[in-house]
């Protein structure tokens, strides 16, 4: 018995599988896939017998008969994790997964990854952002950073708060008067969610309300 089995990747000219497949294949014989290799073996007029991952980059639906073994998508999760590292987002809105009715992900996929999971990976995926934004904002001491004045410190009347075009909130010494203006400001201190800095020059004036 010889087993085949069909990777996910480009399909080539055929002449490898003509050769190795139609050429050696016979009764008894397993034709296995992984995953997205279901897809290149359906271009080729294969039918597999059992088709293995995590569904993820299966193209179309599986017919009856062909045994399926789901994996976890727990690499999903992971390759998540990578990528919040190699992007570095400055910040990031993350909640659990819910399942929302009349979808086709909830026509099509199970909601099969149970709660404490969920909260797991999300505090994980939290806490990978959190380590990557606290580094970001280590590197902005020292540098000047211009920042759209649109508050005033909930704990200092003597404070304000702004953010970078970059959507960072930024905490700096001023006068309600300043709201709405454009400052240069150099950042002094880093904090997880925020930076602290000092006005250096105004940049813009304060534009008068409209309704």
């Amino acid at each position: 018995m010889k087993v085949f089995i069909f990777l996910n990747g480009g399909r080539s000219e055929g002449s490898f599988y003509k050769t190795h497949y139609l050429g050696a294949k016979g009764d008894g014989d397993i034709v296995i896939c992984a995953d997205g290799g279901f897809a290149l073996a359906c271009s080729l007029g294969v039918l597999p017998d059992l088709v293995v991952g995590d569904l993820d980059s299966v193209g179309s639906d599986i017919p009856e008969g062909v045994e399926v073994v789901r994996y976890p998508s727990e690499k999903d999760f992971s390759d998540t994790l990578t990528l919040v590292e190699a992007v570095r987002f400055h910040s990031m809105f993350s909640f659990k997964y819910s399942e929302r009715p009349d979808t086709l992900a909830a026509r099509r996929l199970p909601d099969d990854v149970p709660e404490e999971e969920k909260a797991r990976r999300l505090a994980l995926l939290q806490d990978r952002q959190k380590a990557v934004q606290m580094a970001l904002h280590v590197q902005a001491v020292g540098t000047t950073v211009e920042v759209l004045v649109d508050s005033v410190s909930r704990r200092r009347d003597t404070e304000l708060s702004g953010r970078t075009t970059g959507n960072t909130v930024v905490n700096l010494p001023g006068l309600a008067s300043q709201l709405g203006s454009l400052v240069a400001v150099t950042i002094e201190r880093a904090g997880a969610h925020s930076l602290w800095g000092r006005a250096d020059a105004l940049t813009a004036r304060a534009c008068p309300p409209t309704l």
